[in-house]
Protein backbone atom coordinates (compact mmCIF):
# COMPACT_ATOMS: atom_id res chain seq x y z
CA UNK A 1 0.00 0.00 0.00
CA UNK A 2 3.02 2.58 1.19
CA UNK A 3 4.52 1.77 -2.68
CA UNK A 4 0.98 2.28 -4.51
CA UNK A 5 0.19 5.74 -2.47
CA UNK A 6 3.64 6.93 -2.81
CA UNK A 7 4.03 6.25 -7.08
CA UNK A 8 0.15 7.79 -6.64
CA UNK A 9 1.45 11.09 -5.24
CA UNK A 10 4.81 11.35 -7.38
CA UNK A 11 2.25 10.75 -10.64
CA UNK A 12 0.16 13.60 -9.85
CA UNK A 13 2.89 16.38 -8.64
CA UNK A 14 3.62 18.70 -11.00
CA UNK A 15 7.44 19.16 -10.64
CA UNK A 16 7.55 15.41 -11.64
CA UNK A 17 6.19 15.99 -14.93
CA UNK A 18 8.96 19.00 -14.81
CA UNK A 19 11.45 16.23 -14.14
CA UNK A 20 10.85 13.87 -16.62
CA UNK A 21 11.50 16.62 -19.38
CA UNK A 22 13.85 17.97 -18.17
CA UNK A 23 15.92 14.48 -18.44
CA UNK A 24 15.09 13.31 -21.34
CA UNK A 25 15.62 16.39 -22.94
CA UNK A 26 18.57 18.04 -21.00
CA UNK A 27 20.05 15.87 -18.85
CA UNK A 28 20.27 12.57 -21.18
CA UNK A 29 22.33 14.52 -23.76
CA UNK A 30 25.06 15.35 -20.79
CA UNK A 31 25.65 11.46 -20.63
CA UNK A 32 27.59 11.85 -23.60
CA UNK A 33 30.56 12.82 -22.19
CA UNK A 34 29.91 13.25 -18.49
CA UNK A 35 31.82 11.62 -16.10
CA UNK A 36 30.40 8.33 -14.91
CA UNK A 37 28.24 8.30 -17.74
CA UNK A 38 27.07 4.82 -17.12
CA UNK A 39 25.88 5.23 -14.05
CA UNK A 40 24.36 8.66 -15.34
CA UNK A 41 22.23 6.47 -18.08
CA UNK A 42 20.83 3.86 -15.54
CA UNK A 43 19.78 6.75 -13.06
CA UNK A 44 17.96 8.53 -15.72
CA UNK A 45 16.41 4.88 -16.78
CA UNK A 46 15.53 4.21 -13.22
CA UNK A 47 13.57 7.33 -13.18
CA UNK A 48 12.33 7.05 -16.26
CA UNK A 49 10.75 3.29 -15.01
CA UNK A 50 7.98 4.92 -12.36
CA UNK A 51 5.49 5.64 -14.77
CA UNK A 52 5.39 1.99 -15.78
CA UNK A 53 5.83 0.68 -12.12
CA UNK A 54 2.83 3.15 -11.33
CA UNK A 55 1.08 1.18 -14.48
CA UNK A 56 1.76 -2.25 -13.27
CA UNK A 57 1.05 -1.65 -9.16
CA UNK A 58 -2.66 0.17 -9.97
CA UNK A 59 -3.17 -2.09 -13.16
CA UNK A 60 -4.17 0.47 -15.53
CA UNK A 61 -3.12 -1.27 -18.65
CA UNK A 62 -6.65 -3.38 -17.73
CA UNK A 63 -9.06 -0.36 -18.68
CA UNK A 64 -7.25 1.11 -21.60
CA UNK A 65 -6.72 -1.67 -24.80
CA UNK A 66 -3.97 0.87 -26.37
CA UNK A 67 -1.82 0.66 -23.63
CA UNK A 68 -1.69 -2.75 -22.87
CA UNK A 69 -1.30 -3.39 -26.73
CA UNK A 70 2.25 -1.35 -26.23
CA UNK A 71 3.21 -3.17 -23.14
CA UNK A 72 2.54 -6.69 -24.90
CA UNK A 73 4.66 -5.93 -27.68
CA UNK A 74 7.56 -4.47 -25.70
CA UNK A 75 7.23 -7.62 -23.25
CA UNK A 76 7.08 -10.05 -26.43
CA UNK A 77 10.45 -8.54 -27.55
CA UNK A 78 12.19 -8.19 -24.27
CA UNK A 79 10.91 -11.84 -23.59
CA UNK A 80 12.80 -13.04 -26.93
CA UNK A 81 15.75 -11.34 -25.67
CA UNK A 82 15.47 -13.03 -22.55
CA UNK A 83 15.51 -16.40 -24.69
CA UNK A 84 18.78 -15.46 -25.84
CA UNK A 85 20.63 -15.40 -23.12
CA UNK A 86 20.95 -19.36 -23.68
CA UNK A 87 22.31 -18.32 -27.53
CA UNK A 88 24.66 -15.69 -25.67
CA UNK A 89 27.41 -16.16 -23.01
CA UNK A 90 26.07 -14.40 -19.69
CA UNK A 91 28.35 -11.52 -20.00
CA UNK A 92 27.83 -7.77 -18.63
CA UNK A 93 27.47 -7.20 -22.54
CA UNK A 94 24.04 -9.15 -22.69
CA UNK A 95 22.49 -7.64 -19.21
CA UNK A 96 23.32 -4.08 -20.54
CA UNK A 97 21.06 -5.37 -23.83
CA UNK A 98 18.03 -6.19 -21.99
CA UNK A 99 18.13 -3.33 -19.46
CA UNK A 100 18.99 -0.69 -22.27
CA UNK A 101 15.21 -2.47 -24.05
CA UNK A 102 13.61 -2.07 -21.11
CA UNK A 103 15.03 1.58 -20.67
CA UNK A 104 13.47 2.02 -24.33
CA UNK A 105 9.83 0.62 -22.81
CA UNK A 106 10.24 2.88 -19.71
CA UNK A 107 10.95 6.02 -22.11
CA UNK A 108 7.93 5.61 -24.51
CA UNK A 109 5.69 4.62 -22.06
CA UNK A 110 6.47 8.26 -19.62
CA UNK A 111 5.63 9.70 -23.11
CA UNK A 112 2.58 8.49 -23.74
CA UNK A 113 0.85 8.19 -20.33
CA UNK A 114 2.11 10.78 -18.44
CA UNK A 115 -0.63 13.37 -18.42
CA UNK A 116 1.99 16.80 -19.46
CA UNK A 117 0.42 20.35 -19.03
CA UNK A 118 0.41 22.89 -21.48
CA UNK A 119 2.85 25.14 -19.07
CA UNK A 120 5.16 21.69 -18.66
CA UNK A 121 5.78 21.53 -22.72
CA UNK A 122 5.67 25.25 -22.80
CA UNK A 123 8.82 25.33 -20.62
CA UNK A 124 10.15 22.11 -22.25
CA UNK A 125 10.04 23.71 -25.90
CA UNK A 126 11.29 26.88 -24.21
CA UNK A 127 14.55 25.04 -22.75
CA UNK A 128 15.25 22.99 -25.80
CA UNK A 129 15.23 26.44 -28.19
CA UNK A 130 17.43 28.01 -25.71
CA UNK A 131 20.27 25.23 -25.92
CA UNK A 132 19.65 25.22 -29.78
CA UNK A 133 20.35 29.15 -29.80
CA UNK A 134 23.09 28.52 -27.33
CA UNK A 135 24.44 26.34 -29.88
CA UNK A 136 23.79 28.93 -32.74
CA UNK A 137 25.89 31.31 -30.64
CA UNK A 138 28.65 28.86 -29.96
CA UNK A 139 29.01 28.74 -33.91
CA UNK A 140 28.79 32.22 -34.61
CA UNK A 141 31.68 32.52 -32.13
CA UNK A 142 33.60 29.48 -33.97
CA UNK A 143 33.31 31.39 -37.45
CA UNK A 144 30.25 29.57 -39.29
CA UNK A 145 32.70 26.67 -39.73
CA UNK A 146 30.11 24.76 -42.40
CA UNK A 147 31.68 21.20 -41.78
CA UNK A 148 32.78 19.14 -39.14
CA UNK A 149 31.07 21.57 -36.51
CA UNK A 150 30.15 20.24 -32.76
CA UNK A 151 29.12 21.19 -29.21
CA UNK A 152 28.68 19.68 -26.61
CA UNK A 153 30.01 16.64 -27.66
CA UNK A 154 33.43 16.18 -29.55
CA UNK A 155 32.07 13.69 -32.29
CA UNK A 156 30.18 15.69 -35.62
CA UNK A 157 27.84 12.53 -36.26
CA UNK A 158 26.99 12.22 -32.47
CA UNK A 159 26.23 16.41 -32.29
CA UNK A 160 24.32 15.70 -35.18
CA UNK A 161 21.90 13.04 -33.46
CA UNK A 162 21.21 15.23 -30.34
CA UNK A 163 20.16 18.00 -32.99
CA UNK A 164 17.97 15.51 -34.61
CA UNK A 165 16.16 14.76 -31.25
CA UNK A 166 15.48 18.43 -30.43
CA UNK A 167 14.28 19.13 -34.17
CA UNK A 168 11.79 16.28 -33.41
CA UNK A 169 10.46 17.23 -30.13
CA UNK A 170 10.05 20.55 -31.38
CA UNK A 171 8.05 19.24 -34.32
CA UNK A 172 5.89 17.86 -32.07
CA UNK A 173 4.19 21.17 -31.21
CA UNK A 174 0.45 21.88 -33.27
CA UNK A 175 0.87 25.38 -33.24
CA UNK A 176 4.17 27.32 -34.49
CA UNK A 177 5.81 30.74 -33.49
CA UNK A 178 7.58 33.28 -36.20
CA UNK A 179 10.21 32.06 -33.33
CA UNK A 180 9.95 28.50 -33.47
CA UNK A 181 10.73 28.74 -37.38
CA UNK A 182 13.68 30.80 -37.22
CA UNK A 183 14.79 27.74 -34.04
CA UNK A 184 14.18 25.46 -36.47
CA UNK A 185 15.74 26.79 -39.56
CA UNK A 186 18.89 27.60 -36.91
CA UNK A 187 18.72 23.43 -36.34
CA UNK A 188 19.19 22.66 -39.95
CA UNK A 189 21.83 25.05 -40.61
CA UNK A 190 23.83 23.34 -37.75
CA UNK A 191 22.76 19.98 -39.05
CA UNK A 192 24.23 21.06 -42.23
CA UNK A 193 27.82 21.91 -40.45
CA UNK A 194 28.43 19.35 -38.52
CA UNK A 195 28.16 17.38 -41.74
CA UNK A 196 25.81 14.87 -40.21
CA UNK A 197 24.28 13.57 -43.01
CA UNK A 198 22.22 10.78 -41.26
CA UNK A 199 20.64 13.32 -39.30
CA UNK A 200 20.14 15.74 -42.03
CA UNK A 201 18.65 14.19 -44.51
CA UNK A 202 15.83 12.42 -42.52
CA UNK A 203 14.75 15.81 -41.25
CA UNK A 204 14.82 17.04 -44.40
CA UNK A 205 12.08 13.88 -45.17
CA UNK A 206 10.69 14.94 -41.91
CA UNK A 207 9.65 18.47 -42.86
CA UNK A 208 9.08 17.16 -46.59
CA UNK A 209 6.02 14.83 -45.66
CA UNK A 210 4.66 17.22 -43.02
CA UNK A 211 4.60 20.55 -45.95
CA UNK A 212 3.28 17.55 -48.30
CA UNK A 213 0.03 17.16 -46.08
CA UNK A 214 -0.05 20.56 -45.51
CA UNK A 215 -0.31 21.90 -49.17
CA UNK A 216 -0.95 19.20 -51.57
CA UNK A 217 -4.84 19.49 -51.87
CA UNK A 218 -5.05 15.71 -52.14
CA UNK A 219 -3.47 14.88 -48.73
CA UNK A 220 -4.20 17.91 -47.10
CA UNK A 221 -5.86 16.80 -43.40
CA UNK A 222 -9.44 15.84 -43.89
CA UNK A 223 -11.12 14.39 -41.27
CA UNK A 224 -14.00 12.61 -43.98
CA UNK A 225 -11.45 11.70 -46.55
CA UNK A 226 -9.58 8.07 -46.15
CA UNK A 227 -6.94 9.29 -48.82
CA UNK A 228 -4.34 10.56 -45.39
CA UNK A 229 -5.10 7.67 -44.25
CA UNK A 230 -4.26 5.45 -47.06
CA UNK A 231 -1.19 7.12 -48.12
CA UNK A 232 0.39 7.23 -44.59
CA UNK A 233 -0.22 3.36 -44.29
CA UNK A 234 1.60 3.24 -47.62
CA UNK A 235 4.45 5.85 -46.53
CA UNK A 236 4.96 3.89 -43.21
CA UNK A 237 5.08 0.85 -44.94
CA UNK A 238 7.22 1.71 -48.00
CA UNK A 239 9.40 3.32 -45.31
CA UNK A 240 10.37 0.03 -43.74
CA UNK A 241 10.80 -2.11 -46.78
CA UNK A 242 12.66 0.57 -48.65
CA UNK A 243 15.18 0.98 -45.83
CA UNK A 244 15.33 -2.67 -45.51
CA UNK A 245 16.06 -3.15 -49.68
CA UNK A 246 18.51 -0.05 -49.20
CA UNK A 247 20.63 -1.49 -46.63
CA UNK A 248 21.16 -4.66 -49.14
CA UNK A 249 21.49 -2.59 -52.22
CA UNK A 250 24.07 -0.44 -50.81
CA UNK A 251 26.29 -3.19 -49.47
CA UNK A 252 26.35 -4.69 -53.03
CA UNK A 253 26.68 -1.28 -55.57
CA UNK A 254 29.44 0.00 -54.56
CA UNK A 255 31.58 -1.19 -57.68
CA UNK A 256 28.53 -0.51 -60.12
CA UNK A 257 27.98 2.31 -62.61
CA UNK A 258 24.98 3.63 -60.09
CA UNK A 259 27.13 3.00 -57.19
CA UNK A 260 29.64 5.38 -59.26
CA UNK A 261 26.87 8.23 -60.44
CA UNK A 262 25.44 8.28 -56.61
CA UNK A 263 29.25 8.80 -55.29
CA UNK A 264 29.65 11.27 -57.78
CA UNK A 265 26.44 13.29 -56.58
CA UNK A 266 27.26 13.12 -52.92
CA UNK A 267 30.69 14.75 -53.27
CA UNK A 268 29.23 17.58 -55.30
CA UNK A 269 26.48 18.21 -53.03
CA UNK A 270 27.48 17.04 -49.59
CA UNK A 271 31.16 16.75 -50.16
CA UNK A 272 31.45 13.41 -48.58
CA UNK A 273 31.47 10.08 -50.47
CA UNK A 274 28.31 8.22 -50.62
CA UNK A 275 29.89 4.77 -49.60
CA UNK A 276 31.86 5.74 -46.41
CA UNK A 277 32.99 2.18 -45.82
CA UNK A 278 29.84 1.07 -44.50
CA UNK A 279 29.04 -1.10 -47.47
CA UNK A 280 31.85 -3.41 -46.95
CA UNK A 281 31.02 -3.95 -43.33
CA UNK A 282 27.36 -4.48 -44.04
CA UNK A 283 27.86 -6.79 -46.41
CA UNK A 284 30.00 -9.05 -44.24
CA UNK A 285 27.58 -8.54 -41.80
CA UNK A 286 24.63 -9.58 -44.07
CA UNK A 287 26.62 -12.78 -44.93
CA UNK A 288 27.02 -13.22 -41.09
CA UNK A 289 22.96 -13.26 -40.49
CA UNK A 290 22.11 -15.62 -43.38
CA UNK A 291 24.70 -18.07 -41.67
CA UNK A 292 22.30 -17.57 -38.87
CA UNK A 293 19.01 -16.18 -39.31
CA UNK A 294 17.07 -16.80 -36.91
CA UNK A 295 18.54 -17.07 -33.58
CA UNK A 296 21.22 -14.38 -34.87
CA UNK A 297 24.74 -14.76 -32.97
CA UNK A 298 23.52 -13.75 -29.25
CA UNK A 299 23.03 -10.00 -27.51
CA UNK A 300 26.87 -9.72 -26.42
CA UNK A 301 27.79 -10.08 -30.18
CA UNK A 302 29.30 -7.12 -32.09
CA UNK A 303 30.26 -6.74 -35.77
CA UNK A 304 34.01 -7.14 -34.26
CA UNK A 305 32.94 -10.45 -33.56
CA UNK A 306 32.09 -11.14 -37.23
CA UNK A 307 34.49 -8.87 -38.83
CA UNK A 308 37.77 -7.13 -38.79
CA UNK A 309 36.71 -4.29 -37.75
CA UNK A 310 36.27 -2.07 -34.42
CA UNK A 311 33.48 -0.06 -35.58
CA UNK A 312 29.71 -0.04 -34.55
CA UNK A 313 27.52 -1.71 -37.34
CA UNK A 314 26.21 2.15 -38.04
CA UNK A 315 22.72 0.31 -38.81
CA UNK A 316 20.10 -0.49 -35.74
CA UNK A 317 18.38 -3.10 -38.09
CA UNK A 318 21.18 -5.26 -39.27
CA UNK A 319 22.65 -4.92 -35.16
CA UNK A 320 19.55 -6.25 -34.18
CA UNK A 321 19.24 -8.58 -36.56
CA UNK A 322 22.95 -9.97 -35.80
CA UNK A 323 22.04 -10.17 -32.22
CA UNK A 324 18.81 -11.47 -32.00
CA UNK A 325 18.14 -13.07 -35.51
CA UNK A 326 15.42 -12.03 -37.86
CA UNK A 327 12.38 -13.25 -35.09
CA UNK A 328 13.86 -10.21 -33.05
CA UNK A 329 14.19 -7.80 -36.18
CA UNK A 330 10.96 -8.53 -37.03
CA UNK A 331 9.24 -8.35 -33.19
CA UNK A 332 10.81 -4.43 -32.85
CA UNK A 333 9.54 -3.91 -36.40
CA UNK A 334 6.27 -5.06 -35.17
CA UNK A 335 6.50 -2.52 -31.89
CA UNK A 336 7.07 0.43 -34.36
CA UNK A 337 4.29 -1.14 -36.71
CA UNK A 338 1.99 -0.98 -33.23
CA UNK A 339 2.53 2.73 -32.64
CA UNK A 340 2.34 3.25 -36.29
CA UNK A 341 -1.28 2.06 -36.37
CA UNK A 342 -2.30 3.77 -33.59
CA UNK A 343 -0.96 6.95 -34.75
CA UNK A 344 -2.74 6.57 -38.55
CA UNK A 345 -6.18 6.20 -36.65
CA UNK A 346 -6.03 9.27 -35.00
CA UNK A 347 -8.84 11.59 -35.82
CA UNK A 348 -6.40 14.53 -35.21
CA UNK A 349 -4.82 15.10 -38.67
CA UNK A 350 -1.87 16.73 -37.09
CA UNK A 351 -0.63 14.31 -34.82
CA UNK A 352 -1.14 11.41 -37.41
CA UNK A 353 0.73 13.00 -40.11
CA UNK A 354 3.60 14.32 -37.64
CA UNK A 355 3.57 10.81 -35.96
CA UNK A 356 4.37 9.12 -39.02
CA UNK A 357 6.35 11.60 -40.37
CA UNK A 358 8.64 11.54 -37.06
CA UNK A 359 8.78 7.69 -37.02
CA UNK A 360 9.24 7.50 -41.01
CA UNK A 361 12.43 10.00 -40.30
CA UNK A 362 13.43 7.95 -37.43
CA UNK A 363 13.95 4.63 -39.67
CA UNK A 364 15.91 6.34 -41.90
CA UNK A 365 18.47 7.74 -39.50
CA UNK A 366 18.46 4.40 -37.96
CA UNK A 367 19.59 2.75 -41.56
CA UNK A 368 22.44 4.75 -40.73
CA UNK A 369 23.24 5.04 -36.88
CA UNK A 370 22.86 2.63 -34.22
CA UNK A 371 20.87 4.31 -31.31
CA UNK A 372 17.53 3.10 -30.80
CA UNK A 373 17.59 0.58 -28.52
CA UNK A 374 21.50 0.20 -28.10
CA UNK A 375 24.84 2.00 -28.46
CA UNK A 376 23.97 5.74 -27.90
CA UNK A 377 20.94 4.77 -25.45
CA UNK A 378 20.41 8.22 -24.77
CA UNK A 379 19.22 9.44 -28.10
CA UNK A 380 17.09 6.27 -28.42
CA UNK A 381 15.36 6.69 -24.91
CA UNK A 382 14.38 10.15 -26.37
CA UNK A 383 13.38 8.94 -29.71
CA UNK A 384 11.19 6.51 -27.84
CA UNK A 385 10.01 9.57 -25.59
CA UNK A 386 8.69 11.64 -28.53
CA UNK A 387 6.93 8.82 -29.74
CA UNK A 388 4.85 7.95 -26.95
CA UNK A 389 4.45 12.03 -26.96
CA UNK A 390 2.59 11.83 -30.62
CA UNK A 391 0.20 9.38 -28.98
CA UNK A 392 0.05 11.08 -25.70
CA UNK A 393 -4.25 11.15 -25.03
CA UNK A 394 -3.56 14.29 -22.93
CA UNK A 395 -1.38 16.10 -25.21
CA UNK A 396 -3.51 15.52 -28.51
CA UNK A 397 -6.88 16.36 -26.72
CA UNK A 398 -5.19 19.93 -25.83
CA UNK A 399 -4.01 20.46 -29.00
CA UNK A 400 -7.61 19.59 -30.37
CA UNK A 401 -8.54 22.66 -27.46
CA UNK A 402 -6.80 25.20 -28.82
Amino acid sequence: MKIEKATDLLMKNKWFGYSILFIVLAFLPLTYTAPFSDFLLLLSIAVLSIPALYIVIHKSYRTDDDLKNYLLMFIIYICWMLLMIFNSNLSKSTIIRIIQMFGCAFAFICGATIGFTDKQMKTARWIVKSIILLNGLVWLCKGVPLQNFSFLVSNPATYGTLLFCWILFLSVSKEKSVVDWLILGLSLLLLLASSSRASLIAILVLFAIVFSFKWIPTLAPNPRKNIRKSFLTALFIGCIVGCLVFIIAYAESADTQIGFWLNKLSLKFLGKNFYSGRHVLWHELIEAIKAKPFLGYGLDSLPRDICDTNLSSHNTFLQVALQTGIVGLALLINILVTICRKMISKNDPWFSVVGIACVVSIILHECFEACLVQNMLAAGLQMWFIMGLLINKSIVKKANNI
